[in-house]
């Protein structure tokens, strides 16, 4: 669902009627739900924007930054909603469906899950790891965003992004805790 028309973005998302009756239905049918909201001023509009998504129950934050974070300090915002939508969110993922580079890695620093780009006909691909003024192949989407990535999270247990054996113990763990035991049917240890 898109919160943008409850933070002043009316003319960037659906009217907020049309997210509430998505949420009533994702309850209704026990679906998990995400939450696009943008950076705004990084105080008012965030601050709405969290608490429409508690209100409606979503279970992932997706901040969206670029031309939508009009804080003061940009990057501090970006990283300041970052580490707050991982506290505040029930699913603890937050993601970003559109962010500079500089706040996808400030992001990635402060506890960014995912970047959503690049993928064929999905229009944030322009946008998400993109520098204003360095429009140029490799520059932007999903492999300067990879490249990012690895750059920021550094070398780990886990592949950047995740391959296949990652997903086989993913797959394996499912089986032994069962679907019922993971998100979106469960949120959280309770």
């Amino acid at each position: 669902i898109n919160l943008t028309s409850e933070q002043g973005g009316e003319g960037h998302a659906a009217p907020i009627e049309e997210a509430e009756e998505i949420a009533k239905l994702a309850k209704k049918y026990g679906k998990g739900l995400e939450a696009i909201m943008f950076i705004g001023d990084g105080y008012d509009d965030l601050i709405t924007g969290f608490k429409k998504a508690l209100d409606l129950g979503a279970d992932i934050f997706i901040l969206e930054g670029g031309p939508f974070n009009k804080s003061k300090n940009r990057l501090d915002s970006f990283a300041k909603a970052v580490t707050m939508a991982r506290i505040l969110v029930p699913g603890k993922i937050v993601a970003t469906n559109g962010a500079y580079e500089d706040e996808c890695r400030i992001g990635l620093q402060a506890g960014l899950n995912a970047i959503i780009t690049g993928f064929p006909n999905n229009h944030h691909g322009y946008m998400c790891g993109y520098s204003p003024g360095t429009a140029r192949k490799g520059n932007f989407g999903l492999p300067h965003v990879v490249k990012m990535i690895k750059e920021e999270i550094g070398s780990s247990l886990t592949n950047v992004p995740i391959q296949r054996g990652e997903l086989e113990a993913l797959a394996r763990a499912i089986k032994v805790l069962g679907p019922d035991n993971v998100y979106p049917n469960k949120i959280g240890w309770n």
